[in-house]
């Protein structure tokens, strides 16, 4: 089997989860006269377990690192307006670093991420 051939079999699968979940949350079948039976028939299909991603293995520094983009109140420094800050976090030694933004742009984030690595202060 050819690599284009399954990922197309495995995206052909998860389009066809996904038209399932929308119909069942969006447009479910029959009429429920009360909350109760709505809320029997959208549980019923629920997972029983979601696995989520767990942190505490990483022991290797700079291994594994978070970063988010949080939106700040209306700050004007000399002509530039800053909007948004970015935060990078590394896991294992839980040091963070943040920079202000003046917009989202890739490049300007591309920016802020050289600047902290080239950083000699950031271990």
């Amino acid at each position: 089997m050819s690599i284009a051939r399954f990922s197309h079999e495995v995206l052909a699968h998860e389009l066809d989860r996904e038209i399932a979940l929308q119909k069942l949350y969006y447009r479910p079948k029959g009429y429920y006269r009360t909350v109760e039976k709505m809320r029997d028939v959208f549980h019923k299909f629920r997972p029983k377990f979601i696995q989520y991603t767990s942190f505490n293995g990483i022991q290797d520094l700079n291994e594994v690192h978070k970063s988010d983009i949080i939106p700040l109140s209306y700050n004007k420094i000399d002509n530039q307006i800053f909007i948004h800050r970015s935060v990078i976090k590394d896991i294992a030694t839980r040091f963070r670093k943040s920079c202000t933004l003046t917009n989202k742009f890739s490049t300007s984030l591309a920016k802020i991420f050289k600047v902290i690595y080239e950083d000699s202060n950031c271990g």
